[in-house]
C-alpha cells in the first residue's frame, strides 16, 4: 500500500488551508450580504435576544422568510454567535464558515471508513478543503450551506453506530438525522428515503438496535411534516411557486431532461447552475481535473457493488450507487435544470466518486515511483487551480456579482441614517416590474439598524417601519428632480439614488 504522506503533519495543514479559505475577508469578499443572509442573521439574533424570530413567532420550526418558510437549522446554529459578537456580517457569516472547516474532517473520516485507508482519507480531506462549492457555501450564511456537514456528521455516526450497534449509538445517530432534515427543505423529501434505504441494506447488521433512535427521530421531525402536510399553502408555498408542474413544460419531458442533466460533467464540472449568485462564473463545482477520476470511481463503485472487484464493501457500494440514482430527484421535480442549492448532495457524492478513483488507481499502480507521481500530480495540479479560483473569487467576483447581491443598498440605509433629521419621511420603491425598485427593503432596515425585536409592528413591517415606507414610486415623476445621493453598482450604468424635496420627504429607487 503506498505510503507517501505524513499523516498529522498534513491533516492540520489541510485544516489550515481550509480554515484560510473560509475565513479570510470573510465580511468582504463577497459583495454584501445578500438579502437570505439578511433575514439568517437578523432572525438569529432576534432569537438570541427573547428566543423569538423577526416575525414574533416563539422558537419557531419553520421560520418565516419573505412569504415562504425555511429550514431553522441555521438560525439556531447562528444563535449562540449572534448572542457572544451581537449582530454584524462577519457574525453571520462565521457559523457557517466553522461548519465549512469542520466538515473537512468530517469528510476525512467518513472517506477513513469507506475506504480504510488514512492516506487517502487525507487526499479527500484536501479536495474537500479546496472543492469550490465548498469554499463558496462556507461564505455564504444561507440553510443549504449547511448541507454537507449535517450529511457528513449523519453518516459518519451511523457508520460508527454500526460498528458495536447499541441503542445509544443510534440515538446518536437519530440526533443527527434530525440534523439533516432541519437543514434544508430539499432534506425533507431527499433524506428518509435515504434512511429506509440505510435500513434495508444493514438490518441484519443492526437489528432493532436503531429503534430508540428511529423513535426519536420521528417525534422530532414530525411536527416539521405536520405542518407541511396541514398548511400546504403556508408552509409549502416556495416549493409551490418553483415547482416543474407550475411551468407550461410537459411534465415527464421536464422531470427526464433535468434528471439526466444533473449526471453530466456539466453540471459538476462546468457553469453547473443558472445563476451568479449560486455559482462561481467560470469555475466547476468542482475542480475540472476531477472530472476523470469521478467518472472512474463511480465504474469502480459500479463493479464493486456487482462483485466484479473486491476493493470496499459491497454493502456500502450499493448505498452509494443508490442514493447517485435518487439524489437528483428533488431538484428534477423544479423549474430550474440546473440548481446548485438544491442538488448539493449529489456535488458532494461526486467528490466521494473523485476520491474513490484516485484510491482505485493507486491500488493498482505496482511501483511506489508511479503511485508518487499520480499523487503529486493530483495535489500539484489541484493546488494550482485552487490558487486560480481564490485569485478570481477575493479579487473580482465582488464585483462581478453586485447585481445578484444587491450591492448598495447597505450603503442607501447608512446615507438615511446619517441624514435622519433632515427627513420626516422615506418612500422606498419597492416595484420590480421595471427593475426600479428595492426587493423586501424592510430586512435591510431591521439589519443595518439593529433594531431590536419586539420595538415594530410585525403585521404592518413589510409596509412601514418609523418613517420608513416600502411602496410603489412612480419614477417617471423624479426624471427632473435632481438626486442628493447617488451610490453606482455592477457594469452597466446601475446606480441607487435618493432624491429629497422640501416638504422633507425622501424617495428611494434605481
Amino acid at each position: 500500500m503506498y505510503n507517501v504522506l505524513i499523516k498529522n503533519h498534513f491533516l492540520i495543514l489541510i485544516l489550515i488551508i481550509g480554515a484560510l479559505l473560509r475565513l479570510v475577508l470573510l465580511p468582504f469578499a463577497l459583495p454584501s450580504l445578500s438579502q437570505d443572509e439578511l433575514v439568517t442573521g437578523y432572525d438569529s439574533w432576534c432569537l438570541s435576544l427573547n428566543f423569538h424570530d423577526h416575525h414574533g413567532v416563539f422558537l419557531p420550526f419553520m421560520p418565516e422568510a419573505f412569504g415562504d418558510w425555511t429550514s431553522p437549522l441555521i438560525n439556531y446554529i447562528s444563535l449562540p454567535v449572534l448572542k457572544i459578537m451581537g449582530l454584524s456580517e462577519y457574525a453571520t457569516r462565521l457559523p457557517v464558515s466553522i461548519l465549512g472547516i469542520a466538515s473537512i474532517y468530517l469528510f476525512y473520516v467518513f472517506i477513513l471508513h469507506c475506504l480504510g485507508n488514512k492516506q487517502t482519507a487525507l487526499i479527500a480531506s484536501f479536495l474537500f478543503a479546496t472543492a469550490p462549492f465548498a469554499i463558496s457555501l462556507s461564505r455564504w450564511a444561507i440553510p443549504p450551506s449547511t448541507v454537507p456537514f449535517a450529511l457528513l456528521l449523519f453518516l459518519n455516526s451511523f457508520f460508527w453506530a454500526l460498528k458495536k450497534p447499541s441503542n445509544m449509538r443510534f440515538v446518536i445517530a437519530g440526533i443527527s438525522a434530525v440534523v439533516v432534515v432541519y437543514s434544508y427543505p430539499t432534506m425533507k423529501l431527499f433524506f428518509p428515503p435515504i434512511l429506509l434505504l440505510l435500513f434495508v441494506i444493514y438490518f441484519n447488521d443492526i437489528k432493532w438496535k436503531w429503534l430508540p433512535g428511529g423513535l426519536l427521530f420521528i417525534a422530532f421531525v414530525s411536527p416539521l411534516y405536520y405542518l407541511a402536510l396541514r398548511y400546504p399553502e403556508i408552509y409549502n408555498v416556495r416549493f409551490r411557486s418553483i415547482a416543474l408542474s407550475a411551468s407550461n413544460e410537459p411534465l415527464m419531458q421536464g422531470f427526464i431532461t433535468r434528471y439526466i442533466g444533473y449526471f453530466t460533467p456539466y453540471f459538476y464540472f462546468g457553469r453547473g447552475d443558472e445563476f451568479m449568485l449560486h455559482h462561481v462564473p467560470g469555475f466547476g463545482s468542482i475542480h475540472e481535473f476531477l472530472a476523470f477520476f469521478s467518472y472512474a470511481g463511480l465504474a469502480a463503485v459500479i463493479a464493486n457493488g456487482f462483485k466484479r472487484l473486491n476493493f470496499m464493501d459491497h454493502k456500502l457500494s450499493i448505498f452509494l450507487l443508490l442514493v447517485f440514482l435518487m439524489a437528483p430527484i428533488p431538484a428534477s421535480l423544479t423549474i430550474h435544470k440546473y440548481t446548485l442549492l438544491r442538488n448539493i448532495h449529489t456535488v458532494l457524492l461526486m467528490l466521494v466518486f473523485a476520491v474513490i478513483g484516485i484510491h482505485f488507481m493507486l491500488l493498482n499502480m505496482a511501483k511506489l515511483k508511479v503511485q508518487k507521481l499520480l499523487l503529486y500530480t493530483v495535489i500539484i495540479i489541484i493546488s494550482i487551480s485552487t490558487l486560480n479560483f481564490s485569485y478570481y473569487y477575493f479579487r473580482q467576483y465582488k464585483y462581478d456579482a453586485q447585481v445578484d447581491y444587491h450591492y448598495g443598498v447597505k450603503e442607501v440605509f447608512a446615507y438615511l441614517k446619517d441624514n435622519e433629521e433632515k427627513f420626516t419621511k422615506v418612500e422606498i420603491n419597492t416595484s420590480l416590474d421595471d427593475d426600479k425598485g428595492i426587493n423586501e427593503p424592510y430586512i435591510y432596515y431591521l439589519f443595518y439598524n439593529k433594531i431590536v425585536p419586539g420595538s415594530y409592528n410585525t403585521n404592518t413591517m413589510t409596509a412601514h417601519l418609523g418613517k420608513y415606507y416600502f411602496t410603489t414610486v412612480n419614477s417617471d415623476s423624479l426624471k427632473d428632480v435632481s438626486p442628493v445621493f447617488v451610490f453606482p453598482f455592477g457594469k452597466d450604468g446601475l446606480s441607487y439614488k435618493i432624491y429629497g424635496n422640501t416638504d422633507g420627504v425622501y424617495v428611494v429607487t434605481k
